[in-house]
């Protein structure tokens, strides 16, 4: 078997074990928010939560794939497999993970009698795919350059928040704010800009990783 071969496979299997965790975890939440909510008398409102539960629970566990990135690196690397190889296999994954736990969702809406959910938007598949993007550059700059990464990523995001709104509040003021809201309503478009983004965040995280040796 092909070096790619043996990564997608690889790759595949995880993501069947990230999905079952994935689902579990959306029903261990939604019996937790039921109780909470004291819902226990509606199976109704119980199936609703579980649609809805697992988009926070993927995104976790796209940061826990990307900080666990090395290691997939190291693993596959030493058994043949070409850094571009962990790089695609790791984008199918990843791509794998979403589009089945958005699949199993949609089908439990459609169980429920909906029609659509906002979890099945094109704007949210759009914005896992930056998430991915993002998650994968932090994975592939802690192989190259240390967990040291992480703090500054950390540090970076709250930047980028803060700074993100006080702008977005400053183009409220000048009117500029609701026509790129406008913009972005548009689902389509967030979910090419997020393609496109989590590809060039791919593209990037190779060149970060095509000349690193692994460290025995």
């Amino acid at each position: 078997m092909s070096g790619f071969g043996r990564a997608l496979r690889y790759f595949t299997y995880r993501s069947q074990v990230y999905v079952l965790f994935i689902m579990l975890g959306s029903v261990a939440l939604t019996f937790y928010k039921c109780l909470l909510q004291e819902q226990t008398d509606s199976f109704h409102s119980w199936f609703t939560v579980l649609s809805t539960a697992w988009l926070p629970l993927t995104v976790l566990a796209y940061f826990s794939i990307g900080t666990s990135f090395g290691y997939f690196f190291s693993q596959l690397v030493a058994f043949g497999c070409r850094r571009m190889h962990v790089i695609l296999g790791n984008l199918v994954m990843n791509t794998i993970v979403m589009l089945e736990c958005a699949a199993l969702s949609w089908l439990l809406v459609l169980g429920l009698g909906g029609k659509e959910s906002m979890v099945h938007k094109p704007m949210i598949i759009g914005a896992l795919f930056l998430i991915e993007g993002l998650t994968q550059l932090l994975g592939a700059a802690m192989t190259r350059w240390g967990k040291t990464v992480y703090m500054f990523f950390t540090l970076a995001v709250i930047i980028l928040v803060l700074f993100a709104s006080f702008f977005i509040q400053k183009m409220h003021i000048r009117g500029i704010g609701e026509k790129i809201l406008l913009l972005l309503g548009n689902g389509w478009i967030v979910l090419l800009l997020g393609a496109a983004f989590c590809l060039l965040a791919h593209v990037l995280a190779y060149r970060m990783i095509r000349m690193y040796e692994i460290k025995a």
